[in-house]
């Protein structure tokens, strides 16, 4: 096995902000940013030589260029002249709406936190005459017939396999892509079980279950900014929320 497969992995990550960006009306600056954090991060843990971070796009540019370009107009085409939901059959289209609007970058709006509760909160604090509410509905269709067309488009070209046609794919996501299963990542136990968001669409919440044992879900974070039971647990010493701990986990360490 040791002179088909040498000692050690490299694991190539594909950061795809720069990829999305038309879709959810993300600026470079903020692009740039996330970019420079993950580059960060790996530095810290002296990860460089067995983690590679590529940027999604420009590998596309780099690698896949026309093939790229011709998919995407080409299902762009398709998605902007009728009902989208026929090209992606085996998905739930309001389900793909919903993380979509949670993506759209509103941050140019300069929204407070009533705001957020009003356009994005519960049911019972929805107010569809807010003046952001239909303009985000707008943006919000638009991003998800961008996201449709990125995704054929990406899936066609599986660069992937054609970079690194023997590497193991792993991911978060649920089932397999381009006919192949991959390694499904569990960013923790429960994720699957009790989990309706991906991670990076909320703000993680620390509880304690019916077992009295400490239990993690991702919660929009739009729905625990208001909450008194909870503590803020901040990155570094900075103003940037790690995850939130509810009052019944400090009690039962206290």
């Amino acid at each position: 096995m040791r002179c088909l497969y040498p000692p050690g992995i490299a694991v190539h990550v594909l950061a795809d902000a720069a990829l999305y960006a038309s879709a959810f009306q993300t600026h470079q600056t903020e692009v740039d940013t996330y970019y420079s954090t993950l580059h960060d991060r790996i530095r810290f843990l002296d990860a460089d030589r067995c983690v590679k971070l590529h940027d999604y796009s420009e590998l596309l540019r780099r690698e896949c260029h026309p093939d790229y370009q011709r998919l995407y107009y080409s299902y762009g085409k398709l998605v902007w002249s009728g009902d989208p939901s026929r090209l992606i059959p085996n998905t739930d289209l309001e389900t793909l709406r919903r993380s979509v609007r949670c993506s759209v970058n509103t941050r140019r709006f300069q929204l407070g936190h009533k705001d957020h509760r009003a356009i994005f909160g519960p049911s019972q604090f929805r107010y569809p005459d807010h003046t952001h509410h239909e303009l985000i509905e707008r943006l919000t269709d638009i991003a998800l017939r961008e996201v449709i067309a990125i995704r054929l488009a990406c899936a066609e070209v599986d660069i992937s396999t054609r970079l690194w046609p023997q590497a193991i794919r792993a991911t978060c996501h649920k089932g397999p892509k381009n006919g192949r299963w991959a390694i499904g990542l569990k960013p923790y136990p429960e994720y699957y079980g009790s989990c309706k968001l991906l991670p990076y669409h909320g703000m993680p919440v620390v509880r304690l279950n019916s077992h009295k044992r400490p239990k993690l879900t991702i919660v929009p974070e739009v729905l625990l900014r208001s909450d008194i039971s909870l503590t803020r647990v901040v990155l570094d010493g900075s103003d940037e929320v790690y995850f939130y701990l509810d009052s019944s986990i400090n009690a039962s360490i206290a």
